[in-house]
């Protein structure tokens, strides 16, 4: 039988990915991501997290930036690199109407890094995961952050490209 999900992939993590489970997973990343914003009818940048276990990203609003921000004491994206975190479905109401949103909570275990994170149930993604090679947590906290500052060197030295014109 095919499922929506499977019809209408999209490379955001949504509630219908989590298939009503709470999932503790390692933060790889926090960088923009382009994503298309149907009120604008245009293309937004917004802020997104990556995790080690998808190919999956998930778009941060700022209530969950405020939540990773009181659970990891520190508003600073790279701060929270290679922690984990507990994502969870919750219901909302917006407008008057119900609908479900994915939320963060501390993980029991935040402050250790999981070289096997579990991937997020469901979807085209849940078999890309290949664990990471076998590295002590200060490590891996090192090898993200210098990914995520290589990423931001990088995408500096585009726009500044783009905008001399070469």
């Amino acid at each position: 039988m095919v499922r929506k999900k499977d019809v209408f992939v999209k490379k955001h993590l949504t509630p219908d990915d989590l298939e009503g489970k709470s999932v503790n997973i390692a933060i790889k990343d926090v960088r923009q991501v382009s994503v298309y914003d149907f009120k604008k009818k245009a293309k937004v940048n917004k802020f997104a997290m990556f995790f080690p276990a998808t190919k999956k990203y998930m778009i941060l609003n700022e209530t969950n930036w405020d939540l990773l921000t009181e659970i990891f004491g520190s508003d600073d994206s790279e701060d929270w690199l290679g922690h984990k975190v507990v994502i969870f479905v919750e219901e909302i109401m917006v407008a008057g109407k119900p609908m479900r949103t994915l939320r963060f909570t501390d993980s029991p275990d935040k402050n250790t890094v999981d070289q096997t994170p579990d991937p997020i149930p469901g979807g085209p993604y849940e078999n890309d995961f290949n664990p990471a090679p076998q590295e002590t947590e200060g490590e891996l906290r090192e090898r993200l952050k210098s990914e995520a500052a290589e990423k931001k060197e990088a995408d500096r030295a585009a726009r500044v490209k783009a905008n001399n014109g070469w």
